[in-house]
């Protein structure tokens, strides 16, 4: 059970008279102890009304020297400067320069809103909460829009009721990890629109259980200066058994995005693969207005345009028929469990399956090559527990050495007319007892 309460402030910003109407939820949980249900959470801002006309809402940023919050509370909490592990000041991830840190002069908490106030324009966040637990009173935080700059690790692991943030346009630098914790409360992440840089060499959000999409913006043309977008696996192992978690995860990739990172596994949310069902965004799209992939026909999969090359599939890919390639590591580590391989496509790269939930495959007529590059430690099928692989080709394509090496116990299906041509060519005699005719 919820119980809602409205609250009404009233105070003024530059002599404008300001209203605001907040909604803030209290959880009744018999299975939570009263000290969890003491105090109201806010939720939502639902009203706002001044004297100007002027609406807050999305548009009322802070002046440049100023950043403002809210508490669950309606208390202070109190901002510092942020360091690094060794005690210096945040870094610039480019340079190694220490950033600009602005010294915050004054702060205050009065009519539901907490201000913190600097001695000049702030260009570089850097200031995180001192007391980890009074990150779990941060219910929202509002940065001014000369920020430039966003550093890794401010927000810690303590989010528990903040549940959404925007980042105003201006910011061109997120270093990961910004969000990391399992139960952290994020729901919603906005990213700024002229976001250029996603770097930092780790996971960009770890955990956040909550949050149901993430979406690369449209100026971000690279994200290879990072190991993982969004990370469960390895992590958070006792919580990996749990399917429902994985069923309604994400993906945005936006307009100028051009490069696909040599490590596949950046795409996967348990990129070791802790999972029985391997973690996988549900649905993925490219923008429209993105000349260098598409995701055309709702296929939820990343496809090179000029080369009608697959590149990254996931667990719910359908390949559209004007594929003609699938590109290497394609489906590896992804949740995919079954797969229809079009008449269209020609090729299928190095270890396209590896390490993936794959448990059946039907690959189309026109099929000539199929991980031609495979090696024994790694190739097309390396630890995919494969049941059965249909293949309609008449001619037998060339595979290399070991595409086949792990395929002892797979029943594979061919064109009765071929049987014994597949049976004989190389590397399939490898496997010549597994291979019969398609069942009519």
């Amino acid at each position: 059970m919820t119980l809602i309460n409205f609250r009404t402030y009233l105070f003024y910003i530059n002599k404008t008279k300001i209203q605001i109407q907040m909604r803030y939820l209290k959880n009744l949980n018999s299975s939570s102890s009263s000290s969890d249900n003491e105090a109201f959470k806010f939720d939502k801002v639902l009203s706002y009304d001044s004297s100007d006309g002027v609406e807050l809402n999305d548009e009322v940023t802070p002046p440049p020297d100023e950043f403002w919050y809210t508490s669950t509370d309606g208390q202070i909490i109190m901002f510092e400067e942020a360091l690094t592990y060794d005690g210096e000041r945040l870094f610039d991830y480019n340079t190694g320069d220490p950033l600009e840190v602005v010294e915050i002069i004054s702060q205050t908490y009065s009519n539901g809103k907490g201000i913190v106030k600097c001695a000049g324009p702030i260009r570089h966040f850097t200031y995180c909460i001192s007391n980890t637990q009074d990150y779990n009173r941060l219910a929202s935080i509002k940065i001014p829009n000369t920020i430039r700059y966003f550093p890794s690790g401010i927000f810690g692991s303590q989010i528990y009721n903040m549940y959404e943030i925007e980042f105003p346009d201006n910011v061109n630098v997120i270093e990961s990890p910004l969000f990391e914790g399992y139960d952290t409360s994020i729901r919603k992440i906005k990213f700024p629109k002229h976001l250029q840089v996603l770097a930092g060499w780790t996971s960009l959000i770890v955990g956040c259980k909550y949050l149901e999409e993430l979406r690369i913006p449209d100026e971000v043309t690279d994200i290879s200066n990072i190991s993982h977008l969004w990370r469960f696996g390895g992590i958070y192992d006792e919580y990996l058994m749990d399917k429902d978690l994985w069923d309604n995860k994400k993906l945005y990739i936006g307009a100028s995005f051009k490069s696909i990172p040599d490590m596949i596994d950046i795409w996967r949310l348990d990129p070791e693969g802790y999972t029985n069902n391997q973690a996988d965004f549900s649905q993925v799209t490219v923008s429209e207005g993105n000349y260098t992939f598409d995701s055309r026909d709702n296929c939820n999969a990343i496809i090179e345009t000029a080369t009608n090359t697959l590149k990254v599939g996931f667990k719910n890919t359908v390949i559209p028929n004007t594929v003609t390639e699938i590109g290497d590591y394609a489906f590896n580590n992804s949740g995919i469990t079954s797969l229809v391989v079009p008449n269209s496509v020609t090729k299928i790269g190095t270890a396209v399956f590896s390490y993936s939930a794959l448990e059946t495959i039907d690959i189309g007529t026109g099929i000539t090559e199929i991980g031609l590059n495979d090696d024994q430690v790694y190739n097309c099928f390396t630890s995919v527990h494969l049941i059965s692989l249909t293949i309609r080709a008449t001619n037998p394509p060339t595979v290399g050495q070991y595409t086949l090496y792990s395929l002892t116990e797979c029943n594979i299906y061919v064109p009765s007319g071929s049987v014994n041509a597949y049976k004989s060519a190389q590397y399939w005699s490898d496997v010549a007892s597994n291979i019969q005719a398609i069942p009519e």
